[in-house]
């Protein structure tokens, strides 16, 4: 759901007029100006996609995401405890334990943002249609 909405919010920013570019390691962008569909947008990676939303002022969007427990998650990478804390394998195969009530904190922080991406998206477009009537 998360990535959706990341992806929907490139969407947005590349039918306004922003190009959109990956940045490579010691900063250097690359444009990528083909990039202004949905399915091609959804055909980028994670790190590429919140690297640009953060380099586009929308820090709040991208650091919500704890992208190595969002992607251990996807590749079923995680032992989950009967407490209901998760443990994964960090960065540098360091391992991660997080208290349930962390990964609650974590939960809630994406839905907070994922719904502030739809409801801003329903106001956009009903906007749009008004104004197109």
């Amino acid at each position: 759901m998360y990535t959706a909405n990341v992806n929907l919010l490139l969407y947005l920013l590349t039918k306004n007029g922003k190009i959109y570019y990956r940045t490579k390691i010691g900063g250097k962008r690359e444009n990528a100006p083909n990039v202004n569909d949905l399915e091609k947008i959804s055909e980028e990676k994670l790190y590429d996609k919140l690297t640009f939303v953060r380099e586009n002022g929308l820090e709040l969007i991208s650091d919500v995401c704890d992208r190595h427990l969002r992607n251990s998650i996807a590749h079923m990478n995680i032992v989950i405890f009967d407490n209901g804390a998760v443990a994964y394998k960090g960065e540098h195969g360091k391992l991660v334990v997080v208290p349930k009530t962390e990964l609650d904190t974590k939960i809630e922080k994406l839905l907070s943002v994922c719904q502030c991406i739809s409801e801003s998206m329903k106001k956009f477009y009903s906007k749009k249609m008004v104004g197109n009537l």
